[in-house]
């Protein structure tokens, strides 16, 4: 039993041994730096789940990691915009194919389907003109389809009135026949001469037959007299109905003449009034030219006066004013030469600066990229000398890394250079301590 206790006891302290060299190692400054670095590689690639991980486990390492935070919150805001995005885009495929939906069953006239997917369109997005205008279409159409069945309905029920009354005419007729037909047997039909009542009876039958219009048997061919005058009154009724709405439209067409009058007359007044306030002002603008020519040419006169008064000797001769002439054209010449010698002198230097600038430049790009592999030569002997637990040597060149990046590329490797500096120092006052502790002990 006890043996197995001291087992137990060995196991457990083999564990929080192994335990604690772990996080040793997992808290080693390298690896923290390693696992920051590619986070930040796979962030500037776009790869943000990949940099997420990456900062996590450099948070995880070192929970005080400040540029893991920073980068990791960046991250996390570019996934919720992505996010976003994605929403906003499926949102319009869906509205994309919304409408196309629409105008399908628009142009397949299946009205009621297209309100329902407008509806659908208006719910995602309430403000819609598209929509609004197709369902407020779609509604007219169905309206329109309503009053037609409606109309045909109204069509059918008026022909089979119409037929019913054909029918009732039609058994009208032969009761009318069986009527006559039963007159005309009674007042055949052989009677007592001597019974003067019943001879009365049946001669008064027989008027009645003759009186009453025969009905026209069922099948029998109509007279050509008949049929004649009933194409007669037929043609009249046609000729009648087309002279009604010949005038009719010789009305309309009176009546569009008479507007088309009226529109004319009132462009032809707007024409005119235009035209005579642009011929006004021609006229204004005319006698405003003419008065300027008369008071120059009264000017002109009265100049030509006073140069007369003064007399022959301040007169200029033709020969002067041509050698005046001439020296003004060789001035107005040799300033356009020197004009154009100074551009060409300007464009000569403005190329060279350009040239030197351009030298510049690349001398200082050049270098500016030595310098930055200088600085991250620093940065990696650093890091080595710090990995191999050369602290001192590993403060020395981080110290130069950062006068370096101070002077020429700015801060790159110095924020991660002072946090291992800062270690650095931290462990070799923990060595000095433990050193001291070890001669005490001696």
């Amino acid at each position: 039993m006890k043996s197995f206790s001291r087992f137990t006891v060995l196991v457990g302290l083999l564990a929080v041994f192994l335990f604690s060299a772990m996080r040793l190692e997992a808290a080693d400054p390298v690896v923290v730096e390693l696992h920051f670095q590619n986070g930040v590689k796979y962030y500037k690639r776009g790869l943000y789940d990949r940099a997420a991980e990456e900062f996590e486990k450099t948070l995880s390492m070192e929970p005080g990691h400040e540029e893991a935070k920073i980068y990791l919150e960046k991250v996390h805001l570019i996934q919720k915009n992505q996010t976003k995005v994605e929403a906003k885009a499926s949102k319009n495929a869906e509205l994309k194919q919304l409408y196309q939906d629409s105008r399908r069953l628009y142009a397949a006239h299946k009205y009621q389907e297209a309100i329902e997917v407008c509806n659908k369109i208006l719910q995602i997005k309430p403000i819609d003109d598209y929509a609004s205008y197709y369902r407020e279409e779609c509604e007219i159409k169905i309206s329109q389809q309503l009053k037609r069945e409606k109309k045909i309905q109204d069509k059918e029920k008026l022909k089979a009135a119409r037929r019913q009354a054909k029918i009732d005419r039609a058994n009208e007729k032969k009761e009318k026949a069986a009527a006559r037909k039963a007159a005309r047997e009674a007042a055949r039909r052989p009677v007592d001469k001597t019974d003067h009542e019943a001879v009365v009876q049946q001669d008064l039958a027989a008027y009645e037959v003759e009186a009453t219009p025969r009905a026209k048997p069922e099948g029998e061919i109509e007279k050509p007299i008949d049929r004649k005058m009933r194409l007669r009154q037929e043609k009249l009724a046609e000729k009648e109905r087309r002279r009604q709405e010949k005038l009719e439209a010789i009305a309309e067409k009176k009546k569009e003449k008479e507007e088309r009058l009226a529109a004319k007359k009132a462009a032809a007044e707007e024409r005119r009034a235009a035209k005579e306030a642009a011929v006004k002002e021609r006229r204004a603008a005319k006698e405003a030219a003419v008065e300027e020519r008369r008071q120059a040419k009264i000017d002109a006169r009265v100049r030509k006066a006073l140069e007369k008064n003064q007399g022959v000797s301040g007169k200029e001769t033709a020969e002067e004013r041509r050698q005046a002439k001439m020296e003004a054209a060789q001035q107005k010449r040799a300033r356009k030469q020197a004009e154009a010698a100074q551009r060409r002198q300007n464009a000569i230097d403005h190329k060279q600066d350009v040239r030197v600038e351009k030298a510049l430049k690349k001398e200082s790009a050049k270098q500016l990229d030595q310098a930055r592999k200088d600085n991250k030569e620093l940065f990696l002997k650093g890091v080595d000398q710090y990995g191999k637990r050369k602290y001192g040597e590993a403060i020395a060149t981080f110290e130069s890394l950062i006068a370096a990046e101070s002077s020429t590329t700015g801060s790159i490797y110095s924020g991660t250079a002072r946090r291992l500096m800062e270690k650095a120092q931290q462990r070799l006052k923990g060595e000095g301590k433990d050193k001291q502790i070890e001669n005490n002990e001696n």
